[in-house]
């Protein structure tokens, strides 16, 4: 499925409603291609599709390759016809009968020109004035289709020109209700957007970040208060493959206070850290922090110990010579399986039962029910 092919969809059907795209690397091949939709600055493109839900993965928020609709003329080749051109010349002016066998040159001449026309056209239409090749394709995209239906955005990897999102794109999107980057250089769009119109907030720190660049709940809180009386569902961690330990995760004095930093919140994503025991006064604090309307807990796990985080890349062999990083000890403590995962969730539910929050009860019976 090409870029192409979706550009056309978009313009022709109607019933799209939501478009996931992920360009670049996709296992051992590599990708290289255009980054973008191949908008058209030189026509007024209308999508008939009006999407609920995007995803976008590498996508090129400010491609301008404009020519990328026309040919590039071969200045290789006009250079080669211009070297035989003197030659071309002599014999015409003596008059010299090889000259009939310089019809290919003139064939090639033709060819050229033939294929000069449109890129000459294009660049010539960019120089007018009133002309959209100055827009990036994120804007040529808001003026093809109807972004006010939208109501999931999220973004990995679109790290070119990210402030015309805030800038251009957030102003348009009157339906948002769910925001989810994958990222640090999105955080400013959940500000961008209505205030309490968000009931979903994800903000993942990639493995595509350095550490330095990380956002920390206590920023995250800034962004949670525009919202707060929409929120519904929080998510907020940090992707395992950056191997940080510990990662950053929501402190302790913010979970005792979720209650007040979202009143209204049903679902709650973070990390869960563990170091030889389970942290089960974090449990706690979360059940008694969160009010009452909390429904679903969804805890990652890190899996990797720290002794194996020290060792980074390594092979198998070099994992032999480091035994105090090899079978086991590669693995954090205690180990997650099916008999730590109903300690846990047992735990939960008898702290929801004795703070008489029976939604959480219920969710946590659920879940428990499931795992076993």
């Amino acid at each position: 499925m090409s870029l192409e092919w979706i550009h056309k969809k978009l313009i022709t059907c109607d019933n799209f409603t939501s478009l996931d795209l992920s360009i670049g690397i996709v296992g051992c091949e590599v990708y290289s291609g255009p980054h973008n939709l191949p908008l058209d600055p030189f026509n007024s493109t209308k999508y008939a599709a009006a999407l609920e839900s995007l995803e976008l993965n590498e996508y090129q928020l400010g491609g301008r390759d404009h020519h990328g609709w026309v040919r590039q003329p071969s200045w290789y080749q006009l250079r080669s016809l211009l070297t035989r051109a003197p030659e071309f010349l002599e014999l015409w002016y003596k008059e010299d009968p090889r000259l009939n066998d310089f019809s290919q040159y003139w064939r090639e001449w033709a060819n050229w020109w033939d294929s000069i026309r449109p890129w000459a056209w294009s660049t010539i239409r960019c120089s007018l004035p009133g002309s959209s090749c100055h827009l990036t394709n994120l804007e040529l995209w808001t003026k093809a289709m109807d972004f006010s239906k939208l109501m999931h955005l999220a973004l990995a990897g679109c790290t070119d020109h990210v402030k015309l999102l805030t800038t251009h794109l957030a102003p348009k999107l009157s339906s948002l209700t769910s925001l989810s980057p994958s990222g640090t250089k999105y955080p400013d769009m959940f500000l961008a957007v209505g205030k309490n119109t968000l009931d979903r907030m994800a903000l993942i720190n990639s493995d595509q970040n350095q550490e330095s660049e990380l956002v920390h709940f206590d920023k995250f809180k800034a962004y949670m208060a525009h919202h707060m009386d929409s929120l519904t569902s929080l998510e907020f961690r940090t992707h395992e493959a950056l191997g940080l330990s510990p990662r950053p995760q929501i402190p302790i004095s913010d979970l005792r206070n979720l209650n007040t930093l979202a009143p209204s919140l049903e679902e709650l994503t973070m990390d869960l850290h563990r170091n030889g025991t389970w942290p089960m006064e974090v449990l706690d604090v979360i059940v008694e922090g969160a009010s009452t309307s909390l429904k679903s807990l969804t805890f990652y796990l890190e899996l990797t110990s720290d002794c194996r985080h020290q060792q980074g890349e390594v092979s198998g062999y070099q994992l032999n010579n480091a035994p105090q990083c090899f079978g086991i000890n590669r693995y954090r403590q205690p180990i997650l399986n099916a008999e730590s995962a109903m300690l846990l969730f047992n735990h939960l539910i008898s702290k929801a039962h004795e703070a008489g929050k029976p939604t959480m009860t219920t969710a946590g019976r659920h879940v428990y029910n499931t795992a076993r």
